[in-house]
């Protein structure tokens, strides 16, 4: 009989055991499966490089949109990347978090793709630091991925500063001597007005603005024809503004000046036909007019007649 009882709590302890088990097991796992993740990839499908030097490029989604992807000289640069949601404002890895930059190599004739892992490289490098964004340089001849990083403890990137991951050697420097990131952005900001040049590009509502050729009305506010250059010799990328799908083009560091872009405008805004349009800009005070054969004329013409 005593053997009997003791064999009856042994069992009940273990079935007690076996229960409490199940109930943590289930727990962790509902708690596991209660992690929610945002994506934040920039998925390529197709790259479209045009131009006479292939100095514009486009990458576009699956689904034929513009993705996002943005280049240096040599590489269009798009990225995976997933980040648990949380209620701290941080960005260093948290469990499941993968951030990846996707480099397609604009050089071959299938844009072979490169992978690196972003958060193993800036770890190694230093494991103190998180990243916040990046944004493709090409400078001093080499192309690379300016990350703006800046201590774990810190809410945000205001104390933050770039690092440069060098995308031949895949590693982590300090920027290079003597780069400037306003500078750097600025360097391809153009102003074409008050010109007739501006006046041929103004139904198209274009600018040049740091590293884009920005279309800013789209889909129906496009003009579905016009008798120029840029419409004739581009139909795939007007079919894709007139869709609503691009609304800007990217163009290629270190392929590109300000003087090849006013070139490229001329031509582009040009009637069908003529080679380029044949710039004049006016003083809209005394409407006294000035040939502008350069876009050093252009600049010039600003500083002497610009409030």
């Amino acid at each position: 009989m005593k053997w009997f009882k003791h064999k009856w709590v042994i069992s009940t302890l273990l079935l007690i055991s076996i229960f409490s088990t199940v109930l943590l097991y289930n727990h962790l796992t509902a708690q596991k499966d209660e992690v929610k993740y945002d994506d934040f990839s920039t998925k390529v499908d197709k790259i479209l490089l045009f131009g006479d030097k292939q100095q514009y490029v486009v990458g576009l989604d699956k689904e034929g949109r513009e993705s996002g992807a943005r280049p240096t000289q040599n590489y269009l640069v798009s990225q995976e990347r997933r980040a648990q949601e949380r209620l701290a404002n941080n960005r260093h890895q948290l469990e499941g978090d993968y951030w990846y930059l996707i480099l397609h190599d604009l050089r071959t004739k299938d844009f072979k793709e490169r992978k690196i892992d972003l958060y193993k490289e800036l770890y190694r490098y230093d494991y103190q630091l998180q990243p916040w964004g990046w944004d493709p340089v090409y400078y001093n001849g080499k192309d690379y991925v300016a990350v703006l990083v800046s201590l774990k403890e810190e809410p945000d990137s205001r104390n933050g500063r770039y690092l440069f991951l060098d995308l031949e050697t895949e590693k982590f420097q300090e920027a290079p001597q003597g780069f400037d990131a306003k500078t750097y952005m600025e360097e391809m900001d153009m102003g074409f007005g008050p010109t007739n040049l501006q006046e041929a590009m103004k139904p198209n509502n274009v600018g040049v603005l740091m590293w884009h050729i920005s279309f800013l009305d789209t889909g129906k506010d496009f003009p579905k024809n016009r008798n120029i250059n840029f419409y004739k010799e581009n139909p795939s990328i007007i079919n894709l503004m007139q869709e609503d799908k691009l609304f800007e083009v990217n163009l290629r560091k270190g392929q590109n000046t300000k003087e090849s872009v006013f070139e490229d405008m001329r031509h582009w805004f040009a009637p069908i036909g003529q080679d380029k349009i044949d710039v004049v800009a006016t003083n809209p005070e005394t409407g006294e007019q000035t040939p502008i054969n350069s876009y050093k004329d252009m600049e010039a013409w600003w500083e002497r007649y610009s409030p």
